[in-house]
């Protein structure tokens, strides 16, 4: 792992990518802006140059960047290894563990500190639930933010956003779940309350789901739609959050139609982050500027780094 802490200091954010390059540089400028103490980004076996990218932002001190490969993950998935290594080297009180198509939503100004500040010290893990984006339309990718692109989404009260992520403190942490981590401790909703699983209609608990939804004051905007296009190279890319067995090829994600039609929910506009577009593109403006310095004083890797940086 290398690279240095952005600059908060209770909350890490820990993430694993696979050939989600062009998504990389608003992604971690969102969640800088937010006031994450550290961002640590492990590759797994990207073949467009993404360990190139946040090798140069860990050189700038933006993330801290690692590799996990899918031969290292024989015990593990390998969303699940980088979940283990995060909490593993993060120096932060909490950490969150959340993939590039999800963005952290906190309400009126919140910072991360003051965000996990909130929580009674037995609570060892606050799951956030999500609120899915859909493609709002569009069919292939646009060079613009995310966040800009997909302003509409599912109700707040839909099924689909009864998915949650975990936000885990350290001290109590057992071990990572890609959903759900286990805890010591308590679980909480973003808002305090306690948290209890959803039930699925044979009576089983449903681990990755809650049984109420809650919005505020944080969430995590879940934008697994996109475009068309880009929703078809996510089913080519696999799920990470499953272990392959010794020398397998990592799977699609399974039938794209089908899946498409539940990630598609394009009910209500939602305007999470129209205040803030503004800065985030400045935000990125500085990333790109300070990668860019970087690779002047390195020509050899000028190159790659500026066919990313076209590209990113």
């Amino acid at each position: 792992m290398t690279g240095a802490a952005p600059a908060g200091e209770k909350v890490a954010i820990v993430a694993i990518v696979r050939n989600e390059t062009r998504y990389v540089l608003e992604w971690v400028a969102h969640h800088r802006r937010l006031g994450a103490a550290e961002i640590l980004i492990y590759d797994n076996e990207s073949t467009d140059g993404a360990e190139a990218l946040l090798g140069g932002l860990a050189e700038i001190g933006a993330i801290r960047a690692g590799v996990v490969r899918d031969a290292d993950c024989v015990k593990h998935a390998p969303t699940i290894e980088a979940y283990r290594r995060g909490v593993a080297e993060s120096r932060a009180e909490w950490v969150l563990f959340c993939d590039l198509d999800e963005f952290l939503h906190l309400e009126n100004g919140l910072s991360l500190d003051a965000f996990a500040s909130r929580f009674d010290p037995a609570v060892g893990v606050v799951a956030l639930n999500r609120r899915g984006f859909g493609s709002s339309g569009q069919l292939a990718y646009v060079d613009a933010p995310v966040t800009e692109r997909f302003r509409r989404g599912a109700p707040a009260g839909h099924d689909a956003n009864r998915d949650v992520k975990s936000l885990v403190r350290r001290s109590l942490y057992s071990r990572p779940g890609v959903h759900l981590a286990y805890t010591r401790g308590q679980y909480a909703h973003a808002d305090g309350s306690p948290f209890a699983t959803d039930v699925r209609p044979d009576g089983r608990e449903s681990k990755s789901r809650s049984a109420r939804i809650v919005h505020s004051p944080a969430a995590l905007a879940y934008f697994g739609a996109r475009s068309q296009a880009e929703f078809r190279e996510r089913t080519e890319r696999g799920n990470l959050g499953h272990k392959l067995a010794p020398g397998a090829k990592r799977p699609p994600l399974g039938d794209a139609a089908a899946r498409w039609a539940l990630n598609d929910l394009n009910d209500e506009a939602i305007d999470w982050f129209t205040p803030c577009a503004a800065a985030l593109r400045a935000e990125i403006r500085a990333l790109r500027a300070a990668l860019d310095a970087r690779a002047a004083k390195a020509p050899r890797g000028r190159g790659l780094l500026g066919r990313l940086l076209a590209r990113a």
